[in-house]
């Protein structure tokens, strides 16, 4: 169990689009009230699924043409990536529930 890290485009890229490693990114900006309210949020996740997926927050002002490039349209998001695929992204706040289901599906039929 670990906090959320602050990842950038090519740690991203390197584990999770072209590593295969399970990951679950924040993408956030500073100036955003809904982006802090995720956080803590962010932060329960890693503790409940950072012993498996990797759990990271992107600062889309510092990486704003991965983020396009991924098809972020809105912050805060969060987006889960597995066998080297996005395979779900959510908007704003949502039950932790719904996102850890999501992510116990995807572990439970392998890549």
């Amino acid at each position: 169990m670990s906090a959320p890290i602050l990842v950038t485009a090519d740690l991203i890229t390197e584990r999770a689009l072209h590593g295969g490693q399970p990951a679950l990114v924040e993408f956030w900006t500073p100036w955003c009230l809904y982006s802090l309210l995720l956080k803590p949020k962010t932060e329960t996740l890693s503790q409940l699924i950072g012993d498996r997926v990797l759990v990271g927050r992107l600062n889309v002002e510092e990486y704003m043409s991965f983020g396009k490039s991924l098809g972020i349209e809105f912050v805060p998001a969060l987006a889960f990536f597995h066998g080297g695929h996005l395979v779900q992204k959510w908007y704003g706040d949502l039950p932790l529930r719904a996102i850890t289901d999501v992510i116990s599906r995807y572990e439970s039929v392998g890549s």
